[in-house]
């Protein structure tokens, strides 16, 4: 094996957006690490970015979300072994830097984030996930995925699970809190089935999908469709709000919500349009918290990991997920991918 398959992203308004090319896979420096990609999942933010709402630079290696199986590696790590199944950080970051330092490792001053780098090299370019393979740089943490967790449902771990892993680990107090969570989608759908997990019992979840309204009640959530929040909620009667729908549009109606000294966790709207129309004002005299999160530590994906293989029988996982493509047929996975049909569509590259 010395070729690997990659698509490139060479813009939005280019036909096609994607090129599919072979290219010679390079030989590893030390730490890194070489993998097949055996399932990558299309995530919103990679739609994002082709449809032109996230900007990005071309030529780049979009895709961060995927299940591996580890080929070769430079790493002195002993239990690292060809064959094994792992999952990897999105962030490879340096250690050392004063946010490593700090907790924020994901905040790195020499950040490298898979997928959303411009392809300067040819290895560079192997580093997204819509390929056959992709190489693991010296500071990326990775993780064995056990037996029990399908390869299916391992593929999209390591974006949207763990990034709500780090979310509900600011939820401190007992169990009895009533919670919102803004948004059945992945992040939703997970931060959920977290939150049932520690043991809350007072989990809503409100989204414009019936279809996903639905589906949330598998996970531990009681489904409220978007503008009827006020129908079954009293006004100041939620502890904690986790925004995971990505809209600027619910945070209104959030905030009425929000009862005096309460929490709003913000994660979705990762995008320019979240400017919000509210006052300081309105923060201070509810004694409000606003947290946002962003990305997560390893630590965060290693938790991510042991929950899914723990509850792998307990949750309906699979629902969450579609049908997989070829790289041949990434727009096609695309166009699925926009419909909302399913939480998840994979690209199979082996296919």
């Amino acid at each position: 094996m010395t070729t690997a398959k990659r698509l490139i992203f060479v813009g939005k308004d280019r036909s096609p957006r994607c090129l599919l090319e072979t290219v010679q896979i390079p030989e590893l420096q030390e730490g890194e690490i070489l993998c097949k990609i055996l399932y990558a999942a299309l995530c919103k933010s990679d739609l994002h970015t082709l449809n032109g709402l996230r900007a990005q630079p071309v030529p780049s290696y979009i895709g961060h979300e995927a299940l591996l199986e580890v080929v070769s590696h430079r790493r002195s790590d002993e239990n690292l072994q060809p064959g094994q199944r792992v999952v990897f950080c999105v962030c490879d970051s340096c250690g050392k830097c004063s946010r490593c330092s700090h907790g924020l490792p994901q905040k790195c001053a020499s950040l490298y984030k898979y997928g959303h780098e411009e392809m300067l090299t040819m290895k560079a370019s192997l580093s997204g996930c819509y390929a056959s393979h992709i190489i693991l740089r010296p500071g990326t943490a990775v993780f064995v995925v056990p037996d029990e967790v399908p390869n299916h449902i391992a593929a999209p771990v390591n974006c949207s699970l763990a990034t709500m892993v780090s979310a509900v680990s600011k939820i401190k107090g007992d169990a009895s809190k009533t919670i919102l969570v803004q948004g059945c989608g992945s992040l939703g759908v997970y931060c959920c089935a977290l939150l049932h997990d520690m043991g809350f019992k007072k989990i809503m979840c409100c989204d414009r999908l019936i279809t996903r309204l639905n589906t949330i009640r598998n996970f531990g959530g009681q489904g409220i469709l978007a503008g009827e929040e006020f129908e079954k909620l009293e006004s100041e009667s939620v502890d904690i709000i986790i925004e995971a729908c990505g809209s600027k549009d619910v945070i209104d109606v959030g905030l009425s919500l929000l009862r005096p000294g309460g929490t709003y966790i913000l994660v979705g709207m990762v995008h320019p349009n979240s400017k919000l129309n509210l006052t300081a004002e309105k923060l201070i005299r509810k004694c409000l918290t606003i947290t946002g999160i962003h990305n997560y530590a390893p630590h965060h994906l290693e938790e991510a990991v042991n929950f899914l293989a723990r509850t792998a029988t307990k949750y309906p996982w699979g629902d969450l997920i579609g049908p997989s493509y070829s790289l041949k047929e990434f727009e096609k996975a695309v166009k699925e991918a926009e419909q909302d049909r399913f939480h998840r569509v994979l690209i199979d590259p082996w296919k």
